[in-house]
């Protein structure tokens, strides 16, 4: 299926290879250092990845730039509930329990 196709062009981006990138179009990538690393590698594909725009992070001084990156990184939340059941709940929880 799609979810398979895509899951391996993302692996051969870093494993390198040839992957089509339009009908009958092809491109050849290079191996990435991280790619000679095994460990690295069994973690791929194991873990979500989200993109989180930072262009839009700023202010007159470190408080002001903290509630704008925390704005950016609720956006992002805001379009990756399951992150926010799954894994922000899952280690609040979890912190709360190593202080108790």
């Amino acid at each position: 299926g799609k979810t398979v196709d895509k899951n391996h062009a993302h692996y051969k981006l870093f494993a390198g290879g040839t992957i089509e990138i339009e009908k009958g179009t092809t491109v050849t990538l290079n191996r990435l250092k991280i790619a000679k690393d095994p460990k690295a590698m069994e973690e791929f594909g194991q873990h979500p990845v989200v993109y989180l725009n930072l262009n839009d992070v700023n202010g007159r001084n470190f408080k002001h730039l903290l509630e704008s990156m925390c704005i950016a990184v609720s956006e992002m939340f805001k379009q990756h509930k399951y992150l926010y059941r799954e894994y922000l709940v899952k280690g609040i929880h979890e912190s709360v329990d190593k202080t108790k």
